[in-house]
């Protein structure tokens, strides 16, 4: 009787180990996948940042128009467009 209780605890300590590794795992995966987000949405805004910037350039020499802005900025090398952007 007395093996049969000890092994019945052993079964529950055994249990609430693998439930607190799963609740650590979820929780890690949890803040990399917030950590991610924060670093993709950083990214966006540095990109809507130098967008706004360029669209708000004085127009002396430069297409006058949004359109025309916008067109020219498509045609932009990756790298003129961050300068551009400042």
């Amino acid at each position: 009787m007395q093996i049969e209780i000890e092994k019945v605890r052993k079964r529950r300590d055994e249990r609430e180990a693998e439930k607190a590794r799963t609740e650590e795992e979820a929780a890690y995966l949890n803040r990399e996948r917030a950590v991610a987000e924060g670093i993709e949405l950083e990214k966006k805004e540095e990109l809507v940042r130098r967008f706004v910037s360029l669209l708000c350039l004085p127009s002396v020499g430069s297409p006058s128009t949004l359109a025309q802005r916008l067109a020219v900025y498509g045609q932009m090398p990756e790298a003129q467009r961050l300068q551009a952007a400042g």
